[in-house]
């Protein structure tokens, strides 16, 4: 009878050393995939400000294409205040709605400030107010669309400013990229 209640209690547990075992394996086992997680986490993150700024374009080139090609008049930092001009994101919204505005690393709260984490070139998708000029007393501009971009980030979510990668953007010819 002894040894079958011996055999019993054997059976029923774990001894404090196995558990340790275990323990200790799990343990290593987080060690190694958080760092990896976290790499996962913050790739997820900059797919998803790369397809907002996409998102954004698309939304702008419906805005030309409805207005006949005519490019928003807008004010680039309407935190700012430097003139009376609708922001980027108010006036594309209906197209876009307001959420792909957002960076979802935009620690510095950008989006809350200015209504978008993403800074608009307005010198070269925007309608300058010496726009409304007559045409030989207007700025001449040449663009290269792949190489300029429309949208990026206010300030660089992405990375170090050293790093050389910090900030998302998409060029005029609907391409984003790291830089």
């Amino acid at each position: 009878m002894t040894a079958r209640l011996s055999a019993n209690r054997r059976s029923a547990g774990m001894t404090l050393t196995e558990l340790m075992v275990t323990l200790g394996i799990i343990a290593v086992v987080l060690g190694l995939l958080t760092p990896v997680i976290a790499r996962v986490r913050k790739a997820g993150r900059d797919a998803q400000c790369k397809n907002n700024l996409r998102r954004i374009f698309e939304g702008y080139k419906i805005y030309t294409s409805d207005n006949r090609g005519k490019k928003p008049m807008v004010t680039n930092r309407p935190s700012l205040g430097l003139n009376d001009l609708p922001s980027i994101a108010d006036v594309l919204e209906s197209y876009t709605g307001r959420a792909v505005f957002r960076c979802p690393l935009d620690k510095m709260e950008f989006f809350e400030k200015d209504g978008s984490s993403y800074e608009f070139n307005v010198t070269a998708y925007g309608r300058l107010a010496d726009d409304m000029l007559p045409f030989g007393q207007r700025r001449q501009q040449t663009m290269d669309p792949p190489n300029t971009p429309a949208f990026y980030d206010y300030e660089c979510f992405h990375g170090r400013k050293d790093s050389g990668h910090s900030k998302n953007a998409v060029f005029g010819d609907g391409h984003v990229e790291t830089f």
